[in-house]
């Protein structure tokens, strides 16, 4: 129902082995690697890219399924706006408000809506707020600067399970991200992109008595998470045949947790280091192969690695795809440290291959394609 837990698999793997970027940058919780897409707000959404399986090598950790990556609108035209107010059943209710324009070397878009039902159960309602807005400005010819903000918060009624119908319980969420993009072309064969962003989550749960089933006594837990990123990635286009990828991350999460029974505040960095290699030979074939090294300051180093091939038929445009790779989930503040976890955790690791085929009909407009994948977990 609205408000509930939204998770999302990929190939078997677990909802916190799913990386979610948005604009290319990372909103898994650090506390959980979870992200909740019950709070995810949709309508400022131009397009969604999915890649599936172990995607370690360019992303790091949590892409052991695959990453989901949410595009933003990016106005290209006159300043347009837009309204709406909707009402429904359990006394649903939802407005929306959007504006968007380009003026001259600046292109803006924004974004405000609310939501709010009751749902069918006693205690399910939900209320949701969210906005978000991107700005990009041109500075040069070749150097762009992006602004991504977005700002959430809502409260879920919680009943528990469909047999307990708890009266009391609830949970209230707060979010923001704030993430710089520069994007720039030093020379015709070098694409050079630095992103910086800041992740601040807030979740509290409130489970006063009565508790049924089985549970006596209050349960309270409040969680304050916030991540810090910075990647830097260089392009270089050597001809028409090679392609070269070099990039770099920062990543460091801090973890606040207080509940009934203890607390902690744990503070987890990575540093990492990658690349990748593209050879296209011709139009109709194109192979890669990268590979990334993580250094935690918990468990210490970790690499992955990722080869890929593709090739389209010359008559009947028939196209073939196979690929080999590894991933990682590194484990979380949570998974770590007392009162919860265990301090000598390694990473989550999956070994995963694919092979398939896909044929155009109709002058490309359908599609037909089949795929055989195999995912190890350890």
């Amino acid at each position: 129902q609205p408000g509930g837990v939204t998770s999302v698999f990929l190939r078997g793997a677990n909802a916190n082995q799913t990386m979610v970027l948005i604009d290319g940058v990372r909103v898994n919780n650090a506390f959980n690697n979870a992200f909740d897409f019950a709070n995810l707000p949709v309508d400022n959404i131009d397009h969604i890219e999915i890649l599936r399986g172990p995607q370690g090598t360019l992303y790091g950790s949590e892409a052991l399924g695959g990453v989901i990556n949410i595009v933003t609108k990016q106005p290209s035209g006159k300043p347009t706006g837009s309204a709406l107010v909707e009402g429904g059943s359990d006394d649903g209710f939802r407005t929306r408000e959007s504006f968007a324009g380009k003026f001259d070397k600046l292109s803006l878009s924004a974004e405000t809506s609310y939501f709010s039902t009751d749902n069918e159960r006693i205690n399910s309602e939900f209320r949701d707020w969210n906005n978000s807005g991107r700005a990009t400005y041109q500075l040069l010819d070749h150097l762009s600067v992006n602004l991504l903000g977005t700002y959430g918060k809502s409260h879920a009624g919680t009943p528990n399970d469909r047999f307990t119908n708890d009266p009391n319980d609830f949970y209230n969420t707060e979010n923001s991200l704030l993430a710089l993009t520069l994007n720039g072309e030093p020379a015709e064969w070098w694409n050079a992109k630095v992103i910086a962003s800041h992740d601040h989550e807030r979740g509290f749960f409130s489970g006063l008595e009565p508790n049924p089933p089985f549970f006596l006594g209050d349960f309270t837990e409040l969680t304050i998470v916030d991540r810090d990123q910075i990647d830097f990635q260089n392009i270089f286009t050597i001809g028409s045949q090679h392609r070269i990828l070099i990039g770099g991350t920062y990543d460091s999460s801090h973890a606040n947790d207080r509940n009934t029974f203890g607390a902690l505040d744990r503070t987890l960095d990575d540093r990492a280091a990658y690349a990748q290699y593209e050879f296209t030979p011709t139009d109709r074939f194109t192979a890669t192969a990268g590979g990334r090294v993580d250094d935690y300051t918990t468990f210490g180093t970790h690499g992955t690695y990722r080869f890929g091939a593709r090739y389209t038929t010359p008559v009947t445009e028939t196209i073939l795809r196979a690929n080999i790779g590894t991933g990682f989930r590194a484990p979380t503040v949570r998974d770590f440290f007392p009162p919860f976890g265990n301090p000598n955790l390694k990473p989550e690791e999956n070994l995963g291959w694919d092979v398939g085929a896909e044929q155009p009909l109709a002058d490309g407009k359908l599609h037909v394609g089949v795929t055989y994948f195999q995912n190890e977990f350890d």
